[in-house]
């Protein structure tokens, strides 16, 4: 596609951001058919232009006055570029011009970001060339030292090529690369030795260090083994022939019974002396225990019940934490991966989901300057679900949308959200009820713990590359067997799972 004739409506208010970014447009080639303050444009004005992409430079003030174009957002003929305008005012040197590359690949549909090779534009035409050949030529005292003759049909392929860095990237295979100097074909095989050219193996996704300290692995830190506490001893020796209640029973002799002449106890005479005979046994009426029973067991201290009638019923056991609920009831999650190119893909994937998902969503996107609130508030335009900024200690609600912080992870039943703990999120999802969606600018080192959840049951779609602005994520998850489609798509598959 040409850098140039992309036409674009800039709306933003007045200020340096808006210089800077009508700057920055000018400079690519772009077309700005309509600039004005989105608190006063009229919506049917900015329609009536006619233009591809609508450029929207936030603040404050403009996001308040951005539903009046609401009808213009979500329509599919158009797409949707913000910028923070605080970010587009602060860049400046290298910053500003990466930032130029960056929006005239995005505006243009291309991923050719680098800047030109350094001499690439400075490379001499082949006539000049042939001058400076000439030049050489014509002050070299050996004659001899000219170059044999080739044949008139020689071409490129038989042993000459000179480098042309504008062919090069442009693939142009037809390109004649043969010169002619005072009619005789020189070969310069000795050319074919040089290196090739190339730039520098590039990655869309900028160096973030909190991102990289979250990837990074935790150590296996083994947890001390808790000492299990003797059992205690009961067995102390305090009182002559206490033995535990499981011990050998004792056979105690039968206690003779009183005269019947002789005159009953009062209660006065009980005693815990052993030489003295109990009272006689009398039949106990409404009682449990009778008085002898009574004396004799506390002679022997066996108050336990050692006999049927005066069973004592067992201690109940402890309290115990109730059992895990099952795998398969514990909630999942989709799992929405992104990063440059990204806010539009989820823009997509969002207003595609229905208002009704049986699952909560979870955005990782990654920002420069790390702005989550306000990619919450542009989110919520383009979804029907709620969209929320995750906070520790909050729980999973389906239905729901969760932009996620950097800090930001989950609970080790993955029901509610922790601080910290980001680099787990993949891992710490219940597979067979969860999902992972991976858009464009995503970290592509993530595609092997993605695989190893898929392995085990969960639904992973990549977007596909025709329509992905940073696609190495995407295509390397999508090498692993993950589904590849456009965003709307992928929510189609979403739904069919999980919409009520």
């Amino acid at each position: 596609m040409s850098d140039t004739g992309r036409r674009v409506a800039l709306l933003a208010r007045p200020g340096v951001a808006r210089d800077c970014v009508r700057g920055a447009l000018l400079e690519i080639g772009a077309d700005i058919v309509a600039e004005d303050d989105p608190g006063s444009a009229s919506p049917e004005a900015i329609r009536a232009a006619s233009p591809d992409v609508l450029m929207i430079i936030l603040d404050a003030v403009s996001e308040t006055t951005l539903d009046r174009f609401d009808s213009m957002l979500g329509d599919p003929a158009f797409e949707v570029m913000f910028e923070e305008a605080d970010v587009a005012a602060a860049r400046d040197g290298w910053e500003a011009a990466r930032w130029r590359r960056h929006l005239a690949a995005k505006l243009n549909h291309r991923d050719d970001v680098l800047p030109p090779i350094l001499g690439a534009e400075s490379a001499p035409a082949t006539d000049e060339l042939a001058e400076q050949l000439e030049e050489l030529i014509s002050v070299d005292a050996e004659g001899e030292l000219l170059p044999p003759s080739v044949p008139d049909n020689a071409t490129a392929g038989q042993g000459f090529s000179i480098f042309d860095p504008v062919a090069a990237e442009g693939g142009d295979a037809s390109m004649d690369y043969s010169l002619t100097v005072h009619g005789l074909e020189l070969d310069t095989a000795a050319n074919d030795t040089l290196p090739q050219v190339t730039g520098p193996d590039f990655s869309a996704s900028d160096f973030d260090p909190l991102l990289a300290e979250l990837d990074a692995e935790l150590p296996d830190v083994a947890l001390a083994e808790t000492p299990t506490l003797p059992e205690p001893d009961w067995q102390g020796g305090l009182i002559d022939g206490f033995a535990p209640l499981d011990a050998e029973p004792v056979d105690h002799a039968p206690v003779p019974a009183a005269p019947v002449n002789e005159p009953s106890s009062a209660f006065g005479e009980l005693t815990l002396s052993d030489d003295i005979a109990p009272v006689a046994a009398r039949v106990a009426t409404g009682r449990t225990h009778d008085l002898d029973e009574l004396e004799r067991r506390i002679s022997t201290l066996a108050l336990v019940g050692d006999a049927p009638p005066a069973a004592v019923p067992p201690p109940l056991p402890p309290a115990s934490a109730p059992p895990p609920l099952p795998a398969e009831t514990v909630p999942g999650a989709v799992l929405v991966l992104a990063g440059i190119g990204g806010p539009d893909a989820v823009r997509q994937l969002l207003g595609s989901l229905p208002a009704r998902f049986g699952r909560p969503v979870l955005l990782r996107q990654r920002l420069d300057g790390a702005r989550y609130d306000k990619l919450v508030a542009q989110l919520q335009r383009a979804s029907t679900m709620p969209v929320a900024l995750a906070q520790p200690g909050a729980a999973l609600q389906p239905g729901h949308v969760y932009v996620l912080g950097d800090e930001i992870g989950l609970s080790e039943d993955a029901s509610h959200f922790v601080g910290g703990g980001g680099d787990r999120l993949i891992e710490q999802l219940p597979a067979t009820e969860s999902a992972v969606i991976v858009l464009s600018g995503a970290d592509a080192s993530l595609a092997d713990p993605i695989a190893a959840l898929a392995a085990r049951g969960a639904y992973v779609g990549a977007q596909s590359p025709e329509n992905c602005y940073d696609a190495v994520a995407a295509n390397a998850v999508a090498s692993r067997g993950a589904t590849s489609a456009p965003p709307s798509e992928l929510a189609a598959h979403l739904a069919g799972r999980w919409g009520r």
